[in-house]
């Protein structure tokens, strides 16, 4: 799907996102880099990135991908998810999200790893209206 600037969010589908990413960097991140965006996508499981080894405060992050059908640990280096890198971990709690729920995120791309994730920091995650 092609995205479109609503209200200077750069919308996109998970699977555009990842796949422009994979395909045509340059690209990618002249329309994503350090912009903010509204994703949809399918939730796919949670995470905790700690910054150093003794931390104990991780960061809390989500997987989101654009096909719920997905299998992150089985899949092929083609297919790159979302990792979107909390505000909030009680949005998390509150709608007790589940493997394959629509869901939305907003916030801005910091960075992309290949074959690992395109990032997004200041993360809310909403269920899709």
């Amino acid at each position: 799907e092609e995205e479109q600037d609503t209200n200077g969010y750069v919308e996109v589908d998970a699977g555009t996102l990842g796949a422009q990413f994979l395909t045509n960097i340059d690209t990618a991140e002249e329309r994503y880099l350090n912009k903010n965006v509204w994703v949809t996508g399918y939730f796919y499981d949670t995470g905790c990135f700690l910054k150093e080894r003794e931390d104990t405060n991780c960061t809390e992050y989500v997987h989101i991908v654009g096909d719920p059908n997905i299998d992150l640990e089985n899949r092929d280096e083609a297919y790159i998810p979302i990792r979107c890198y909390v505000n909030n971990k009680n949005d998390l709690q509150v709608y007790g999200f589940e493997k394959g729920d629509e869901v939305i995120i907003e916030g801005k791309v910091i960075r992309y790893i290949p074959i690992d994730a395109v990032e997004i920091e200041n993360c809310d995650v909403s269920p899709a209206r």
